[in-house]
């Protein structure tokens, strides 16, 4: 938000600038194209920001390696991810954040059907850091990729069990050091028509080795932002449908509780679409 109201600083300055250089601001009629015209400054000023963005990612080693969470640099995130959703004319309709833990870290489950998700899980969720669990590719994604590596976000190879191993314990360390909450989808790949995949149940160790509580998260609607972006107004919805504190859990396995979160996710989802027939 602290961006986007500079941005908007920014517009009006320049638009009084060209009023009081040009002497337009003694024309009465002026005034409402002025107005009118804010919107464009502000799209020129978003433009110049991810310039400037982006220069800054040049500058960024991704080799590396960062061991605990940059809060600067989720900062940077975070306000962009605000800036993202306004521009992409996105509502967030949100329920359940009474839920979330007054106190400690805690771990975020979701399914995911985009690249989306991420962006309106920083938006909505007051309490920071998150360091989201990601695929070692997004890195590699222009500007986005050197910052969320900067920031400390976990990136996952499931292929090599040696490296996924690794970065389960720095989720583990960043929740019980208080460095972070942690976000990982278990389905471990986007579904891309929004039908859940299968909740691998090696994910939740993280939670189940911390003793941290699980929060479930269901998404609904983000898979199709990127279609209306911009040009059409789009629904997301946000419902934290349950948390699951260790004394609730501790005596599942992995895959039973796999099997739970899913089941409440599923469960919310279908509620959801429900409500839009």
């Amino acid at each position: 938000m602290v961006i986007s109201i500079i941005l908007w600083i920014l517009s009006i300055g320049s638009v009084t600038i060209i009023e009081i250089a040009t002497k337009l601001y003694t024309e009465i009629w002026t005034i409402p194209i002025a107005i009118l015209v804010l919107p464009l400054f502000y799209a020129v000023w978003f433009i110049i920001y991810l310039i400037f963005v982006f220069i800054w990612s040049l500058l960024i080693n991704k080799k590396k390696e960062v061991t605990k969470p940059n809060k600067f640099y989720y900062w940077m995130i975070r306000q962009t991810s605000y800036l993202i959703i306004s521009i992409s004319r996105v509502k967030v309709h949100v329920t359940g954040l009474d839920k979330l833990p007054k106190n400690g870290r805690f771990v975020i489950i979701n399914n995911h059907t985009s690249n989306f998700d991420q962006i309106v899980m920083m938006k909505v969720l007051k309490p920071s850091p998150i360091m989201f669990i990601t695929k070692p590719q997004n890195e590699k994604i222009p500007i986005a990729g050197a910052f969320i590596h900067k920031a400390g976000f976990i990136t996952i190879d499931r292929d090599n069990d040696f490296n996924a191993i690794k970065s389960i314990l720095k989720g583990i360390d960043y929740l019980e050091k208080d460095l972070a909450h942690v976000s990982i989808c278990p389905e471990g790949t986007r579904s891309k028509n929004g039908t859940l995949l299968e909740f691998k149940a090696g994910s939740y160790k993280v939670a189940t080795k911390a003793k941290a509580p699980i929060v479930v998260l269901s998404l609904v609607n983000c898979n199709v932002i990127h279609k209306n972006f911009f040009l059409r107004r789009t629904h997301v919805y946000f419902d934290i449908v349950d948390c699951l504190y260790y004394e609730d859990y501790k005596n599942m396995t992995t895959a039973e509780i796999a099997a739970i979160t899913k089941e409440k996710i599923q469960l919310q989802i279908n509620i959801r679409k429900g409500e839009q027939k």
